[in-house]
């Protein structure tokens, strides 16, 4: 790359919708892998706040 070259990177929020599209679709990809290599599959958190569950 010569000096006057430039590389410029946008970085996009994707909307709601494709969020939990593309969430869907790694934990489709994780149980795969999981269950190819004899592991249960994920438990989905039904809370959204993206902690772990304290018992409360």
């Amino acid at each position: 790359m010569s000096a006057s070259e430039k590389t410029v990177r946008f970085y996009v929020r994707p909307k709601a919708t494709e969020t939990k599209a593309i969430e869907d679709a790694l934990i489709v990809w994780i149980n795969e892998v999981r269950a190819g290599r004899g592991l249960p599959p994920l438990e989905e958190d039904d809370d959204t706040d993206g902690r772990e569950d304290d018992g409360t």
